[in-house]
């Protein structure tokens, strides 16, 4: 990272509450990657911060805001050894994203809900594919992931929609999609090539 800044609003214990105002990093690079044993090259940190399972539950309601998120030029890796190679499109799991930018405001994590604004996300894929821009207004929970006023705009693809809600009992259904995601779309005009 060349450039990571973080202004403190405030922190309210009593109210369990973070607040920031802004988050910057530039030119961060983070890559991930497994061996062939299947060991993550980060897992000696979860390591050394690992614990026994916490089973007791938590009646904390901690909050944490942030006005504004800025990333500017950085890259993302993720790798996977011995993955089948992809004659076209992206390798989900040989991944190498750069020229990552991301303009985001009115981020709030509160207990398993995250909501996010994304005025702007820009990036390159190694197989060529590229986001030009990406915005939505986002809420992620258990059961829902909500993206309203949604465009993407690609190379060759302008898609916009005002709502796209997606409904689950929990993460395992998204390995059957099909069968066990329920979804509402409302779309907008919209122009896919090259499909």
């Amino acid at each position: 990272v060349e450039y990571l800044g973080v202004n403190i609003d405030k922190i309210r214990i009593g109210k369990e509450l973070i607040a920031l105002d802004k988050i910057r990093l530039k030119n961060l690079v983070f890559d991930l990657k497994f061996d062939s044993a299947g060991v993550m090259n980060l897992q000696f940190i979860l390591d050394a911060f690992g614990s026994e399972p916490d089973t007791t539950v938590s009646n904390s309601d901690w909050k944490i805001k942030c006005d504004k998120i800025i990333i500017e030029n950085s890259s993302f890796g993720y790798f996977i050894p011995d993955t089948n190679l992809v004659g076209y499109g992206i390798n989900f799991n040989d991944l190498k994203v750069s020229s990552i930018n991301l303009n985001a405001k009115n981020l709030i994590i509160a207990g398993n809900s995250i909501m996010l604004d994304v005025d702007s996300l820009s990036l390159m894929d190694k197989s060529g594919f590229r986001v030009k821009k990406l915005q939505s207004n986002i809420f992620y929970g258990n059961t829902r992931l909500d993206l309203n006023k949604f465009g993407l705009i690609t190379d060759n693809s302008r898609i916009f929609f005002e709502k796209l809600k997606l409904t689950y009992a929990s993460l395992d259904d998204f390995d059957d999609f099909a069968n066990k995601i329920k979804f509402n779309l409302l779309i907008s005009d919209s122009t896919m090539v090259g499909l």
